[in-house]
């Protein structure tokens, strides 16, 4: 199945993410001429199937979580501190995210505390509708990680968030 619905940078990080045996990474064949464009969507294939494989598919802001037999999710894989400014894709660095979710972590109107709790920057808001008044009812309300789900998002990253993006609308 993995052969058929995912291009060769996901099947490589699915088989890692699911610990599967080294002979089969090895049976993907990976081309020594790739050029940068590729070597970056590769890692940003990689980046994004782990994180979002490692959170079972659910968003850690809203708990939605749907994906397809034809790999099409839900919820995607956000960066915590911007690829953009650290280049770093290690999945510490990224939480599976609703593109809403992703959207409002992005422009910091939420992040997380130390704890996992959830923060609303609710003072930045213009207006108020069903929407917004959910988020608000998530304030320091805990993130949530599936069971059995062992990835959580990195402090140091998390502490970069509230300092530099968190209620500070650009």
């Amino acid at each position: 199945m993995v052969e058929t619905w995912f291009p060769e940078p996901e099947q490589r990080a699915l088989y890692a993410a699911f610990g599967w045996s080294a002979a089969k990474l090895r049976q993907i064949e990976w081309s020594e001429s790739a050029d940068e464009e590729s070597e970056a969507t590769g890692r940003d294939a990689n980046f994004r199937v782990q994180v979002v494989t490692q959170y079972r598919f659910t968003c850690a802001l809203t708990g939605y979580g749907c994906h397809t037999s034809k790999g099409h999710a839900l919820v995607e894989a956000a960066h915590i501190h911007q690829f953009a400014k650290s280049k770093n894709n290690s999945p510490t660095n990224g939480l599976a995210l609703t593109r809403d979710a992703h959207w409002m972590f992005d422009k910091g109107l939420w992040t997380l505390d130390p704890k996992n709790r959830v923060l609303v920057a609710d003072e930045i808001f213009a207006e108020w509708g069903p929407e917004t008044e959910w988020l608000r009812a998530r304030h320091q309300q805990p993130a949530i990680f599936n069971e059995g789900t062992s990835l959580r998002p990195a402090e140091q990253k998390l502490n970069w968030h509230r300092a530099h993006v968190f209620n500070q609308m650009d």
